[in-house]
C-alpha cells in the first residue's frame, strides 16, 4: 500500500532557505531580546512568514505550539494596550500603536521564497508538512471563523484585520472604538490561558477556543490572505478527496 503524499498547497513552496531558518527559529531565537524587538515594531511577521511559522510549529511540535502563543500573545497585549488609550485621544494614539515600524522580520534577512538553506530533505519534507496545521486549524475552526478579516478573504462576516481595520477607520466612532477594543479583550484572554496551558502546573487547562485564538490573532496581526486561502485550498483538495467519479461528494469534511 502507497504511503501518503504530505499536504502541500502553499504557493510559492516554502523554500529550503525558509524552512532551514524556521528549524533554528523555534529552537528559541525567538526568545532573543532584538528578535523579539522586531517582531513587535513589525507588527509580527508577514502574512507568508505567518503562515509559515505556523505550519513548522505544527509540523515538529504539534503538541506543544508555545512559541507561537508567546509570539501572537505577546502582539494582541500590545494591541490592547493600543486600544487602552482614553477616549479623547484614542484615534491618533491608537491608529500609531497599530502601525508597523519596521518590515517584516523573515523578509527583512532574506528569507523568502526563492532562499536556499542547507536543510537534509528529509528534515524539510517533515517540517514543510501541511497536515497537522490544517488539523489544528480544522478542529479549532469555530473559534477562529469569527475573526476572518471579509476585505482579506472576500468571505462574508467576520472583522477586519489589524492592516484593514486601520485602512477603513480615518476617525473611528466610539461606539466602534468600544467594540473592537472589548473583542481584542477578549482575546487576549484567551490567549493567556491558552499560554499558560504549557506551564506544568497547568497542563489541560486550556479549551478550544483558547486554541482557537491562536489562529485569530495570527490572522487580525498579519492579515488573513494567505491564511485563508491555505484553508480554502485544503477544503477543496478534502472535498476532492471525498468524491465518487462522477464529482459528488460522498463524506462531508470534518471541521
Amino acid at each position: 500500500m502507497s504511503e501518503a503524499v504530505p499536504t502541500r498547497t502553499i504557493t510559492p513552496p516554502l523554500s529550503t532557505g525558509e524552512v532551514n531558518f524556521l528549524w533554528w527559529f523555534i529552537q528559541g531565537s525567538l526568545m532573543n531580546a532584538p528578535v523579539r524587538e522586531d517582531l513587535r515594531r513589525g507588527w509580527g511577521p508577514c502574512e507568508r512568514h505567518t503562515l509559515a511559522v505556523l505550519v513548522v510549529e505544527n509540523a515538529l511540535r504539534p503538541h506543544y505550539l508555545h512559541g507561537p502563543a508567546i509570539l501572537f500573545h505577546d502582539l494582541i497585549k500590545r494591541a490592547v494596550a493600543a486600544y487602552a488609550y482614553a477616549w479623547p485621544l484614542h484615534d491618533l494614539r491608537t491608529r500609531h500603536a497599530l502601525t508597523p515600524t519596521r518590515p517584516c522580520h523573515f523578509c527583512a534577512m532574506g528569507i523568502d521564497a526563492s532562499a536556499s538553506g542547507n536543510i537534509p530533505h528529509e528534515r524539510y519534507l517533515c517540517a514543510s508538512d501541511e497536515t497537522n496545521l490544517r488539523a489544528f486549524m480544522a478542529k479549532t475552526y469555530e473559534g477562529w471563523r469569527s475573526w476572518v478579516c471579509p476585505t482579506c478573504s472576500g468571505a462574508s462576516g467576520g472583522v477586519l484585520c489589524r492592516r484593514h481595520l486601520l485602512e477603513a477607520n480615518e476617525a473611528w466612532e466610539h461606539r466602534a472604538f468600544e467594540d473592537e477594543k472589548a473583542r481584542i479583550d477578549g482575546l487576549a484572554a484567551h490567549l493567556c490561558r491558552y499560554e499558560r496551558a504549557f506551564a506544568v502546573d497547568y497542563q489541560g487547562t486550556d479549551t478550544i477556543e483558547d486554541r482557537a485564538a491562536l489562529i485569530a490573532a495570527a490572522g487580525w496581526v498579519s492579515g488573513w490572505g494567505q491564511l485563508w486561502d491555505f484553508w480554502t485550498a485544503g477544503a477543496s483538495r478534502e472535498r476532492a478527496l471525498h468524491s465518487d467519479g462522477g464529482g459528488r461528494r460522498t463524506e462531508a469534511p470534518s471541521h
